[in-house]
């Protein structure tokens, strides 16, 4: 197989995934967004609650996307939220090590381990 090939069969298994979530007033009324981009096709998806927080917004946003996934791929995660980038870079590893049992106040880690965020992170930008 050419290496062309190689790199066609890997950009077509990559699914780009934007997220972003917020709350007026902290804790309040929030929402989340996420938007995914594989070959080319857009689908967006949304949410909220009405009594939240924020950096649980961001990391629902987050957990949403990876979990609408149909099928396994090759994920790039971008987030303005150093809130879900620590947890997938840094957190998760003790999260897991507890057996992923959080705080009952914090229920949306458990999910979080459940995802697919278990990769590798590359900070661009």
């Amino acid at each position: 197989m050419a290496r062309s090939d190689l790199m066609t069969s890997a950009e077509d298994r990559t699914v780009r995934i934007y997220t972003d979530g917020s709350c007026r007033g902290n804790p309040g009324p929030g929402g989340w967004g996420v938007l995914m981009i594989w070959r080319g096709e857009e689908r967006e998806l949304k949410g909220g609650e009405a009594w939240t927080t924020n950096n649980r917004m961001e990391l629902m946003a987050a957990i949403q996307g990876l979990e609408a996934l149909k099928r396994g791929a090759t994920v790039e995660l971008f987030t303005d939220s150093r809130y879900v980038q620590q947890g997938i870079t840094r957190w998760i590893h003790g999260w897991k090590a507890n057996g992923c049992e959080p705080p009952a106040r914090r229920r949306s880690r458990m999910r979080i381990c459940g995802s697919a965020l278990t990769g590798q992170w590359r900070r661009t930008g």
